[in-house]
């Protein structure tokens, strides 16, 4: 993805959490911006540096996430509770584009999340399903077999 096409996204979310995340709405007007104000990656230092200390003081005016939700409540799967202060939604529509399979620390795969998804490796070593689509013991998977097409 191209920086100008990332940057579009990066508007385009910035313009929903306005108009949806009272807490985000009100850090914009505290620095008089609009999301259309952000026209280039230079406008971003216009915003706002916005500190954890801070949420954790608007979840416990706004519980639970301080105005921050960007979202409409019946887009919330689920709701994770860290062991600290801070409470994080995932909605139904996450989904991550691009991602890394890492073993011992080393990026041994990299792709579109769509690739990966249906990477024979991936599916059997880390989704347990075989070619298919069934579900596999891991009990039948070699370890050494990974290895070898990994880093050989």
């Amino acid at each position: 993805m191209s920086q100008e096409t990332r940057f579009t996204v990066l508007q385009q979310i910035q313009r929903a959490a306005h108009q949806l995340a009272p807490a985000i709405r009100e850090m914009f007007d505290r620095a008089g911006l609009a999301p259309a104000d952000l026209k280039t990656v230079d406008d971003l230092s216009r915003l706002p540096v916005f500190k954890k200390e801070s949420l954790v003081e608007l979840q416990r005016q706004r519980p639970p996430f301080g105005g921050f939700l960007a979202a409409k409540d019946e887009e919330i799967v689920r709701i994770f509770v860290s062991p600290g202060p801070i409470n994080e939604p995932q909605l139904r529509h996450d989904r991550a584009d691009y991602g890394y399979v890492m073993e011992n620390g080393r990026i041994v795969l990299e792709g579109a999340a769509e690739e990966l998804r249906n990477n024979e490796d991936v599916r059997e070593f880390y989704l347990g399903l075989d070619l298919k689509g069934e579900r596999k013991s891991y009990r039948d998977i070699k370890h050494y077999r990974r290895r070898k097409r990994w880093l050989g």
